[in-house]
């Protein structure tokens, strides 16, 4: 694992390492144990190391046997020893043992269509100095992050916005970013809150060169057919197998694997099996909330049955306000998503441990249908087919007033789902923005925000927006925000390319088994979880957000947002607003989640644009 950096400058400008050494300080967290260096007239790339693989004969760059080809990667390929066995039976030779230089020895076999064949997690640099093409490679699910910016004549990129801003010298907001955090928590892909920088979508490479900069699309989910079976048990068993083979591949490392153990499906589950996989005992760590969520007696099950070296963290109530503090501090962008605050928690404690490694269960929800919306989805737009057309593009100039969040969801089902994933209300979102043209322009962003293939009508629709836009934005890139703040790799099992496109391409009725969210993989996994797991509902990885709003935090929302906002927020939002939801959000969840979002997005515009005014 990584953090990686580079320039391609168009006019021929050598590149300097120094500049390179600056952007380097600024992932420093993302590989505390190494750096390197690789310049090449107008090509540099550099990056940090966190050692995982081939402890000492790692170190990045790589190239291969004439050094034309040099390699920087983020990330990890976990089929790389089947891949570095085929190379070497090819004539290939190696000078390590690491993942990463087969992608230099593939790269000279394949092209730029090598990554067709490698499965992992990953942001890759790879320059060809025969001929003169720079090329950017992100996983497929966005596991990943990799940004990317042009200015004063040279195209820059990074792992970390803050490295891209080191070298251009500005940390101008996008307003239009701004609102779509505003409205889902998080900022969606391909923009950056950021102004000038776009983040390279998941299942998508750049090809650089002095001619310019090309996209591409080398996968997509979409891709796959629907695989039709005879029996509901051929398909458990053929997802059930690749998972299995997922999370032995992902065990893979030359230093102790840990996990991260919600006690919920997913990651009960793949501790399970990584514990039978594994040749001694595997540290899990769990949290859970003092006086709210808590699912540490499962969790505790879970450990027993495969005795597990196990510990146990419960919140208080009173340390929210400093655990959100340090949790922002790791964000090169802002997500409000409360899960930030468990992640970090456990992060700290596996970090004292020395686990360097941790599997997660992110994923099991989007593939195998966990989420309630997928159930509802069918009944959001038949009420939104039932409304009159002039009320489903609505504006709030259209209306005169800004509507109430129900008529908002009925509305226009793509709405619906936006604000079923955040939990935000865009009722009181219009409300406490100043420029209520904002508004009209915030519902906008969010319209186009989802990208189902039939408007928001089906599970398997929603699901693929999910996929597409939530498990990227939010929870992929608050978990490698959040665990590489700790100098901590994060691995997710799930979300192996193939039980993926073997996931989208199984019929809704198949997942929902019975009738029940995720009920194939309940059937899958009925052997390998303790059954008290069967029957709980799903709980999920975060806090309780009202509770905390109107009790610990209460005092530091008011201090921050009515009376010393961050200079964009007292541009952008109505402190008086602020002060009237504060007083009103007994009742209103939606109104909690909303301040909350703010709340974390004035405290990162703090750390991020300087000091108190």
């Amino acid at each position: 694992m990584c953090g990686i950096n580079g320039i391609f400058n168009f006019d021929k400008r050598p590149a300097e390492r120094g500049d390179l050494e600056r952007m380097n300080g600024k992932v420093i967290h993302r590989g505390p144990d190494d750096e390197g260096f690789y310049l090449k007239g107008h090509v540099g790339l550099s990056m940090r190391r966190l050692s995982v693989i081939d402890i000492k004969g790692g170190q990045q760059p790589m190239l291969n046997e004439n050094g034309a080809i040099a390699v920087v990667m983020n990330g990890e390929i976990f089929n790389y020893l089947e891949l570095r066995e085929r190379l070497i039976k090819s004539g290939h030779r190696f000078a390590s043992s690491s993942d990463t230089e087969v992608i230099a020895h593939l790269y000279e076999e394949k092209g730029e269509h090598f990554v067709e064949e490698i499965n992992g997690m990953f942001a890759i640099a790879l320059h060809d100095s025969r001929s003169g093409k720079l090329f950017l490679f992100r996983d497929r699910a966005g596991i990943k992050p990799l940004f990317y910016a042009q200015h004063n004549g040279a195209f820059v990129f990074s792992s970390d916005l803050r490295a891209i801003n080191s070298i251009r010298g500005s940390t101008a907001i996008d307003t239009y970013s701004f609102l779509s955090y505003l409205g889902l928590s998080y900022v969606p892909c391909p923009r950056t809150i950021f102004k000038g920088i776009s983040k390279l979508e998941p299942g998508h490479y750049m090809k650089i060169g002095r001619e310019g900069v090309s996209v591409r699309q080398y996968w997509d989910v979409r891709d796959f057919e629907t695989l039709v079976l005879s029996r509901e048990e051929d398909y458990s068993e053929m997802a059930l197998g690749l998972l299995r083979d997922s999370i032995r591949q992902q065990m893979r490392s030359d230093v102790p694997v840990g996990a991260f153990l919600s006690g919920g499906l997913d990651s009960s589950f793949i501790v399970g099996v990584a514990a039978m996989e594994a040749a001694r005992p595997i540290n899990t760590f769990s949290a859970g909330f003092e006086g709210g969520l808590n699912e540490l007696p499962l969790a505790g099950l879970v450990s027993r049955r495969y005795g597990t070296i196990h510990e146990e963290s419960v919140i208080a109530a009173g340390d929210v306000a400093g655990l959100i503090q340090e949790a922002v501090r790791c964000m090169d962008e802002p997500i409000s998503d409360n899960a930030a605050i468990p992640t970090l928690v456990l992060s700290k404690r596996a970090a004292l441990k020395g686990i360097k490694v941790v599997l997660n269960g992110a994923g099991g929800d989007e593939l195998f249908g966990g989420y309630g919306r997928y159930r509802r989805t069918g009944a959001a737009y038949g009420i939104t087919r039932l409304m009159p057309r002039r009320f489903r593009n609505f504006t709030a100039g259209a209306l005169g007033s800004i509507p109430s969040d129900r008529l908002i969801r009925a509305a226009d089902a793509r709405l619906h789902h936006g604000a079923s994933v955040s939990g935000v209300s865009y009722a009181l979102a219009g409300k406490l923005l100043r420029d209520k043209c904002h508004y009209g322009s915030m519902m906008n962003e969010l319209r186009g925000f989802y990208e189902g293939p039939d408007g928001g009508r089906s599970a398997s629709g929603v699901m693929y927006n999910d996929f597409k836009k939530y498990l990227p934005g939010d929870l992929l890139s608050l978990f490698d925000k959040v665990t590489m703040g700790l100098s901590i790799e994060g691995r997710v099992p799930f979300l192996d390319h193939r039980l993926i496109e073997f996931c989208f391409s199984m019929p809704d009725k198949v997942k929902f088994s019975g009738g029940k969210l995720k009920g194939l993989l309940r059937k899958m996994i009925e052997n390998i979880v303790p059954s008290e797991l069967l029957a709980q509902p799903k709980a999920g990885f975060t806090g309780p957000t009202w509770s905390w709003v109107k009790g610990p935090l209460k005092d530091e929302i008011t201090r921050d947002l009515v009376h010393d906002p961050a200079p964009f927020l007292k541009e952008h939002i109505d402190s008086r607003e602020v002060a009237r939801a504060i007083v009103r959000i007994d009742g209103c969840p939606g109104h909690a989640e909303t301040l909350y979002s703010l709340y974390v997005f004035n405290m990162w515009c703090r750390m991020n644009q300087g000091s108190r005014t």
